[in-house]
C-alpha cells in the first residue's frame, strides 16, 4: 500500500444519517448535551519533549469553534512514575520534558485527562521497538525535460508480526547558480506501509524480509544549452536529504490511514462518510507510540 502524505493539519467532521422516524424530538436539548474531550498525542523515545493536546468536540446541535482546553489536568504513567503536564499557550499543547519520564521501546504509558467540569478521559499506548534504516539510494529518470529523483529506503522488518512504518524525509539543497547561496528544502513524498499485509483490506501473506519505500523528488526543468538534462552535480552545488523511518504501533496507522482517507474524498458529496478510529476511553482522539530513526545523507 502507497498512500502519499503531506499533513499541515487535520480537520475531523464526525457525521451521520438516520432514518426519520415518527417520534417527537425536542430541539431545545439537543445543544444541552454534553461534547467529548478530544485528546490527542504520540510518544517517541527520540522526542525530548512530550506533548498532548486537548480540545473538545461540537456537541449534537451545537456550534465546533475548535476550542482548546487550557486548563484541563493532563497525567502521563509509565505505570511506576506519573508526571503532570503543563500548558504550552503559545503552541496550544501541554508538554513535559521526556527528562521527568523518559519514553523507553517496550514500555506501556497512560495519559489521563481530566476537565474542570470533571469528564475524565483515558488511554494507553506501548512504544514500539527501534527499526533502523539499512539502505537510502538515490535514482532519477527524465520526463518531458524535468528530471525526478527517487529516493529509495531500505530496512529490516521487526519480525513476524503485524508490523506498520510511516517513511518521511527532506531534501535540502543549494543550486548550481552564481546567485543561490541558501539552502532550500522540499519535502520528500512517502506514505504508510503495513506488514506482512493490509489487514484493513482484508488481504493476507508472508512480508519480505527486507521492507522498502520509494519516495519522489520533483526538480524544476534543468537543461542544457545543447538541450540535453543536466547531471544531478550539474543541478546542484549542495545537496543533503533527511531520512526519517517510523516504526508506528497499530493504533496510529489504523488513525493516520482514516485521515489520509478522509482529506482524500474532503468536498466530495458523494463520497461515503470517513469514520475517524479512536483509542480515548471516554472521549475521542489518538494516543499512540512509534520509534524514530534518522539518516542523513550527503548526496554527488
Amino acid at each position: 500500500m502507497r498512500v502519499i502524505i503531506s499533513v499541515i493539519s487535520i480537520f475531523m467532521f464526525l457525521t451521520g444519517c438516520r432514518p426519520q422516524v415518527e417520534e417527537e424530538v425536542v430541539l431545545g436539548n439537543l445543544d444541552q448535551q454534553t461534547s467529548k474531550l478530544v485528546v490527542t498525542g504520540f510518544l517517541s523515545p527520540q522526542d525530548s519533549v512530550l506533548t498532548v493536546k486537548v480540545s473538545r468536540s461540537a456537541p449534537l446541535g451545537g456550534t465546533f469553534n475548535g476550542s482548546i482546553l487550557t486548563n484541563a489536568t493532563v497525567m502521563l504513567s509509565d505505570g511506576k512514575t506519573s508526571a503532570k503536564l503543563t500548558y504550552n499557550s503559545k503552541e496550544m499543547y501541554y508538554e513535559l520534558s521526556a527528562r521527568k519520564l523518559p519514553v523507553k521501546a517496550g514500555s506501556t504509558y497512560t495519559v489521563t485527562v481530566t476537565s474542570t467540569e470533571g469528564q475524565r478521559v483515558q488511554s494507553t499506548c506501548t512504544i514500539p521497538q527501534p527499526v533502523a534504516l539499512s539502505a537510502v539510494q538515490l535514482d532519477s529518470a527524465a520526463s518531458g525535460g524535468q528530471k525526478q529523483y527517487m529516493v529509495r529506503y531500505q530496512w529490516q522488518d521487526a519480525g513476524d508480526q503485524p508490523h506498520y512504518y510511516l517513511t518521511a524525509g527532506a531534501f535540502q539543497y543549494i543550486k548550481s547558480t552564481a546567485s543561490a547561496t541558501s539552502w532550500e528544502s522540499v519535502p520528500v513524498q512517502f506514505g504508510t506501509q503495513a506488514s506482512p499485509a493490509d489487514l484493513l483490506s482484508g488481504q493476507t501473506g508472508k512480508v519480505a524480509a527486507m521492507q522498502s519505500a520509494d519516495g519522489l523528488i520533483s526538480t524544476e526543468p534543468a537543461q542544457t544549452g545543447s538541450g540535453e538534462m543536466n547531471t544531478f552535480s550539474k543541478a546542484f552545488r549542495q545537496a543533503q536529504l533527511t531520512a526519517v523511518l517510523l516504526h508506528i504501533d497499530e493504533t496510529y496507522y489504523r488513525f493516520q490511514k482514516a485521515v489520509n482517507l478522509a482529506a482524500a474524498t474532503s468536498g466530495n458529496p458523494f463520497a461515503e462518510p470517513v469514520s475517524i478510529p479512536s483509542n480515548i476511553d471516554g472521549g475521542l482522539g489518538c494516543f499512540a507510540g512509534y520509534n524514530r530513526a534518522t539518516v542523513r545523507v550527503k548526496l554527488k
